[in-house]
């Protein structure tokens, strides 16, 4: 789902429009921060959440590359993160790596919103 809504994204972008997207990138990074620290039992919650974040970094990586051919690179390198953050989300079961990786989240999703 998020290599779809990955796509999407970059398919919405266009050069000139550019509002909001950067204050998006670190909400969603704090969603994401929230989802580790506090577990929901919502998934059609969480996959709304995980979608959204999608939309929003593929609108800006879609802005990044306007007009070149980087679209191959953009999703090689997608499905390699993402196969990456799977291995990642197992090592997540384990209670005790759910709380250092839910902070970093947190940690660079306010750093990312001071920043806009």
């Amino acid at each position: 789902m998020l290599l779809l809504t990955l796509a999407l994204g970059a398919l919405l972008a266009h050069p000139g429009f550019y509002g909001g997207v950067e204050t998006g990138i670190a909400l969603s990074l704090l969603a994401m921060a929230a989802m580790l620290l506090k577990p929901m039992r919502l998934p059609l919650l969480s996959a709304l959440l995980i979608g959204v974040a999608g939309v929003f970094h593929g609108f800006a990586h879609g802005l990044e590359m306007a007009g070149s051919l980087a679209y191959v690179g953009f999703f090689a390198s997608s499905i390699s993160l993402l196969s990456l953050g799977f291995l990642t989300g197992r090592c997540l079961a384990h209670r005790m790596t759910r709380p250092l990786f839910g902070g970093i989240l947190l940690t660079l999703g306010l750093w990312q919103l001071l920043a806009v």
